[in-house]
């Protein structure tokens, strides 16, 4: 339920909804672009959380990577003394 809930804070995927309503308009004069439209804005939406969920498992491992090396750099200035 948390999933559905974080879906509709989401600004990307207001925008996109906000997207396809253009699109389903234009469904009436031509679907074959209005189709084009819509599959290209939910790919978008698609990559754009796929690209931000990669950045932020980047930035974790990135600051884990950092802690660690923090902490042996610690524990080697306190064994030196």
């Amino acid at each position: 339920m948390s999933g559905i809930l974080s879906l509709l804070k989401s600004r990307k995927f207001w925008v996109m909804v906000c997207g396809q309503i253009p699109a389903i308009l234009m469904w009436g004069e031509d679907p074959a672009l209005a189709m084009k439209a819509v599959m290209t804005l939910i790919g978008v939406f698609i990559g754009s959380v796929a690209l931000e969920d990669a950045g932020t498992k980047v930035g974790k491992s990135l600051a884990a990577r950092d802690a660690n090396k923090l902490s042996e750099h610690l524990n080697s200035i306190s064994t030196d003394k």
